[in-house]
């Protein structure tokens, strides 16, 4: 019991928690606001991961990311691991399946 006391001291400390608290606070979704029905609360981070997803966001740093990078594994500032090779250049095959769509 005396664990969980801890946590959930540690949690109210937090400054990342406490700002995710004050952003559903101003939704009226915090302990202290109306509403914070899970349905609503589901509904509110879909949206919000939507739009964190969508093209206009996400197309910039991938195409960055996809001119950039063969670069950096051409010639990267130290030595890679034939397992970072490996697992880089699989990125590398994903990031360009997705700037095709």
């Amino acid at each position: 019991m005396h664990k969980l006391k801890e946590g959930d001291a540690s949690v109210a400390t937090d400054p990342e928690m406490q700002s995710l608290e004050a952003l559903l606070k101003d939704l009226g979704m915090g302990e202290d606001g109306e509403g914070g029905d899970e349905n609503e609360i589901a509904n509110v981070l879909e949206k919000m991961m939507g739009q964190l997803m969508s093209k206009d966001i996400l197309y910039d740093p991938l195409k960055e990311l996809h001119d950039k990078f063969p670069v950096y594994l051409a010639n990267p500032p130290e030595p890679l691991s034939t397992e970072d090779r490996e697992r880089y250049s699989k990125q590398l095959h994903c990031v360009e399946e997705i700037i095709k769509v």
